[in-house]
């Protein structure tokens, strides 16, 4: 019997109709410094503010743009600090879509500040080396327009269908960035396509590497999803 390769089953079961790849959605408020308005001259971090200057900076580095966000309404310490912080400062100067793209697709806690501010400050697409223009949320990397288009490792499935292909539990699934889709109008190439409702997503790439470490080996991985063959051939892959 003629087997389908990993390719084409992901091609069948990565997200294709439902989530366009490949568009993107432009209705993106940008994210702003916060406002505060004291009711005394005189503010404190609490026991943060007893930390030396260097393991203060290094506690920023491990949170997330929600995080400050929140550190930096606390008290006008908090927004000094938090503002005087170069990732998250960069971040909204330059780039002031990312943060609330995250929040809305529920990525934010992922990735710390400072690590999408390193990548950022990058070029090179993640797969091929060149030019990479856009930031794929999913993995915080730095990805191109063919690459996003070509490589099937970049492709997004659901949580459902992750389970089915890789052969994972619902709960080893649950360990991985699960995007929400942002409702709204997505062009890039092509006619503008509109989502109304929020559904969730897996990077491909992210499902697979999780299955391999979990079957311990790409045989095993490959052994397991025998039946997925079948069921491609057979014409049953669509029905679910």
């Amino acid at each position: 019997m003629e087997t389908h390769s990993d390719d084409r089953i992901i091609s069948r079961l990565a997200c294709d109709i439902e989530l366009d790849r490949c568009k993107v959605i432009h209705a993106i408020i940008p994210a702003k410094l916060s406002a505060i308005h004291p009711e005394r001259p005189v503010s404190s971090l609490g026991l943060l503010d007893t930390l030396p200057a260097e393991l203060l900076v290094i506690a920023l580095e491990l949170l997330d743009f929600q995080s400050l966000s929140r550190l930096s309404r606390a008290c006008l310490r908090g927004k000094r600090v938090v503002e005087n912080y170069v990732p998250y400062q960069q971040v909204i100067q330059h780039a002031p879509k990312v943060p609330t793209a995250l929040t809305k697709t529920n990525l934010v806690g992922y990735y710390p500040a400072s690590a999408v501010y390193r990548t950022l400050r990058t070029h090179r697409c993640v797969s091929c080396s060149e030019y990479g223009a856009f930031l794929y949320l999913p993995t915080c990397e730095r990805v191109c327009l063919e690459c996003l288009f070509q490589n099937r490792g970049l492709w997004m499935m659901t949580p459902k269908m992750a389970t089915w292909y890789v052969r994972l539990t619902h709960r080893q699934v649950q360990t991985l960035p699960i995007m929400d889709l942002i409702p709204g109008i997505y062009s890039l190439r092509g006619p503008e396509t509109v989502h109304g409702e929020v559904f969730q997503l897996v990077n491909v790439k992210m499902a697979k590497r999780l299955a391999i470490e979990v079957h311990g080996s790409m045989k095993n991985l490959n052994d397991s999803t025998r039946a997925v063959h079948y069921r491609l051939e057979s014409g049953l892959g669509t029905a679910l």
